[in-house]
Order: C-alpha cells, then structure tokens, then sequence
C-alpha cells in the first residue's frame, strides 16, 4: 500500500513540479529503504555529501506543550535570518530536500516564506511539521504560493479537554478549523500538493484516544497522507511522569480503526520493542544531519527532545556559522562517528538512541 502510495506521489510531482524536480526527488528514496544492506553499505563507503537535511529556523514557541523540551529551557529563543539560511543551502549543492522541524514555531520567522522560496528555486523538496494554531488563511495562502510539498500537523489528542492540557496555549477549535481550511484552499487551488500527515505524541494523558483520533482525522481530512503515531523520543526528568509503553494490542486496535476509516497507519521506529529493532552498525540516520538555529550540526534529528541542548551544543560535529560544511562533513568528528557506529561500537552522543539498538544489546 504505502509502495502504490509513493508511486501515485511521484506522479503528483511529476505533474505539478516537473520532471527535473521529481528526479531530484527520488534520490530521497533511499531513505525509506535504510535497512536495506546494499543502501547502508553504499552509503558507509561512499559517504555522499547530504541529499537530505533537517534545519531548525526558529526556537521562538508562544505554546507551553507539556511533553516538549523547549517548555522546560532557559536557552534565550532565535530566529535563523534570511542570510544564514541561504549560507548552509549555498553549502550543500547535493541536497534534494530540507526538513524545516525545529524546536520552535518555523511560522514565527518572517523570512520563513522567503526561506521557502530560496529551496524551491534550487529544485528541492520542502517539508514542514506545525501546530497549525497559528495556519491562518494568509499564512495558509502563502505556503501554498511557495509550493511546499509536505506538512505535518502535529496533533496531539482528539477532544478539546486533552489536546488543550497537552499542547498549553493553543486552541482546539481553531486547530481544527484551520485543518478544513488547508483541505478547502487545496481544492479551491485544484492541486494534489501539498500532501497533508499527521503526528500524534502519544502520553498517559492521550493514549486513551488514539483510535477516536483516527476517526476524527478520516472525518474532517479524509485524504491525508498518513497518520503518525510515536512516543516521545527520549525520557527526561520532567516528562517521566506522562511516558508511556504502546501495546502490541493497542497497535492492533487502531490498525483496525484504520482500515475500517480508510486511513494509512504509522508507527514511529520508537514504538517497537528492542527486539525488533535494527542495531547501529546498519545505522545511516546521519545522512540526514540537523543543523540548530545557531549552527550547530548534530549527526540526526533523534538526539533532540531529550531536554540537553548544552549538551548537544558541546558534542556537536562542528558549526556551519562558523567551519564550511564540507570539512565538517568529512571532519575528524563525523568520520569517527561513522566509524564507530559502522564498527558496532556506539558514539558517546547516540548512547541512547531511541531508534537503533546498541549491538552489544542485542536480545534476539
């Protein structure tokens, strides 16, 4: 199903992008096979330079969500300006698709649009998580005039009680107005683009309501992309006390709600038990590298959410502001990493990867 579904987007771009972009944007295909051996390995030797990076414009955020690491920081929030934004694209003429999935609101940056457009007229796919609390119909307008290709609402809890204790300072009404607004502006535009996921959070305080979720998303946008459901990353002290365990049966159960509302499932990598993870040596999830509003370069976006941006800031792989990327890139820092995890050992910074499995742990 989701093979068909790849397929069917592909045509999408091809139509409504053009055959140079849709090219460029297969060559983030490998990513949905990175356990295949014969990726992992063409990676590990070849060490390309990045088709695919995350970057963090902004750590501005007017919502106190209860699960988020930012709620908890003392760090003095940012906005990326226009000209760093350009300076790290100009750097990396490989990529073929930004991930804009900061610790911050991306729509509070006012150059977030220009930043948009900058990518675009380089040929490459954008993606975007937000809350959509602040997707007004201006806002809206923009982003599709920009030809963004994907948007995540995040979205964590189906009644107005649960999703406002969660996510402090937004609004449930609003959210979901917004979300019928992005669907009505789609149709008014006559265009597939763009695809529409959603990501739920699961806690003790939401986890009750993810079948009633999907049954919410199938009603007001039935044709989404997906829906993503994930735990949070990493337990930090000021979280412990909502985390939470996901069931084999309660997988089951909203797999069944699933099918029967027509609707394509998720579940994060984070979600399974050890047993079935894969262990660090087949690790490439730092082709994907994430850059911090100040520039800082950390091997992938799992590092985040663990409530240690200091830490991460001190063990990060160099800074982009400050060293060119390149010999970051193929720096001492980044090839050990690589050389390590490759060699089954596990790097100081990925010691609790909620993803991978350390191989030394290996259970099955």
């Amino acid at each position: 199903m989701m093979f068909l579904r790849r397929i069917r987007n592909v045509y999408y771009l091809l139509k409504e992008r053009g055959l140079g972009f849709t090219y460029r944007h297969l060559r983030y295909w490998p990513l949905y096979m990175r356990h295949n051996k014969r990726i992992v390995d063409m990676f590990y030797k070849k060490v390309p330079m990045p088709y695919y990076i995350e970057i963090e414009i902004s750590t501005y955020c007017d919502l106190r969500c209860i699960e988020c690491e930012h709620t908890y920081w003392d760090e003095k929030p940012k906005l990326m300006s226009l000209d760093e934004y350009k300076k790290i694209i100009d750097q990396i003429p490989s990529l073929t698709w930004v991930g804009f999935s900061g610790i911050g609101n991306n729509l509070l940056n006012k150059d977030f649009p220009k930043m948009l457009e900058y990518s675009k007229k380089k040929g490459q796919y954008t993606e975007i998580f937000d809350s959509f609390c602040k997707m007004t119909p201006e806002i809206l307008s923009k982003i599709f005039d920009a030809k963004i290709d994907k948007v995540y609402v995040s979205m964590d809890g189906t009644t107005k009680e649960t999703y406002e204790k969660i996510r402090v300072g937004s609004n449930y009404e609003t959210v979901v107005e917004n979300i019928k607004n992005f669907t009505r502006e789609k149709k008014k535009r006559g265009t597939k683009l763009p695809l529409i996921a959603f990501h739920y959070i699961v806690n003790k305080i939401n986890q009750h309501e993810m079948e009633d979720f999907v049954r919410l998303i199938a009603r007001i946008c039935p044709k989404n992309e997906h829906i993503q459901f994930t735990n949070n990353l990493h337990e930090f002290e000021e979280i412990k006390d909502i985390n939470t365990k996901i069931t084999k049966e309660q997988i089951k159960r909203v797999d069944k709600v699933g099918e029967e509302c027509k609707q394509t499932i998720l579940w994060n990598l984070n979600t399974k038990a050890d047993c079935n993870k894969v262990t660090m040596n087949n690790c490439i999830a730092w082709a994907m590298p994430y850059i911090f509003v100040t520039g800082h370069v950390i091997p992938c976006c799992a590092e985040n959410e663990a409530n240690r941006r200091e830490f991460q800031k001190k063990t990060s792989m160099g800074n982009v502001f400050e060293t060119p990327f390149r010999e970051i890139w193929y720096g001492k820092k980044f090839t050990a990493l690589r050389k390590m995890l490759r060699s089954g050992q596990t790097p100081k910074v990925c010691e609790d990867c909620p993803v991978y499995q350390k191989c030394e742990n290996r259970k099955c």
